[in-house]
């Protein structure tokens, strides 16, 4: 199966975890790709399911999409950047610096662009892996963008600051990462896919706890 790049911090690792002790003698083959290169992947039927952002899977006819709990994106930064310690700050004055991310859902594009007055919000370095952002920004002056899942055990260790922009609220749904699993439509899973979902879904309503 696939998972785009922030289920793979956490919901996919422990899910995993769940599945391997249930059934440790059965193989199981994780690809890592954003939602559209693993819709490309699901369409050539080289994975089973996907758990990524399902937004462009819900009205595909030829999709079956199980819905998770929504992720929240937020803006960071590592913990002496210039901007760490500032109130009332608005998108534009994260700008001024390198903006580092994974492929963005056309949402949260859409949301930042309007914020910005502008067409397209246009990130400075795009990522495959979280990993890589996260090295990129612990780095550098750049700011990244990821869940908030995903940055959890990052703030706990003091690692990276938040950043709060006054012009994007911290509750605005288009900011959200809409987690889903994605299968084709009329076909049937194997036993293994349809027992890792279910992992997926435990561990998914688990993490809310």
């Amino acid at each position: 199966f696939g998972s785009g790049p922030y289920p793979a911090q956490v919901l996919v690792p422990e899910a995993l975890a769940t599945f391997i002790s249930r059934y440790p003698a059965i193989r199981i083959r994780l690809q890592q790709a954003d939602w559209r290169q693993l819709g490309d992947l699901l369409n050539e039927q080289q994975i089973e399911f996907l758990v990524a952002d399902s937004r462009d899977f819900v009205t595909d006819a030829k999709c079956q999409v199980q819905l998770l709990r929504p992720r929240h994106g937020r803006f960071f930064c590592r913990r002496d950047h210039p901007l760490a310690s500032r109130e009332g700050l608005k998108l534009s004055a994260l700008l001024d610096f390198p903006i580092v991310a994974t492929r963005l859902p056309p949402r949260i594009s859409k949301t930042l662009a309007d914020v910005q007055g502008v067409e397209d919000f246009a990130i400075s370095v795009e990522c495959v892996q979280f990993d890589a952002v996260y090295r990129v920004v612990r780095r550098s002056d750049a700011i990244g963008i990821a869940t908030m899942e995903a940055l959890s055990d990052l703030v706990q260790q003091d690692a990276i600051s938040l950043l709060d922009v006054i012009d994007v609220s911290a509750d605005d749904l288009g900011l959200n990462v809409d987690y889903g699993v994605v299968s084709r439509a009329g076909h049937s899973l194997t036993p293994a896919a349809q027992a890792m979902i279910a992992a997926l879904v435990a561990v998914d309503q688990q993490l809310q706890n």
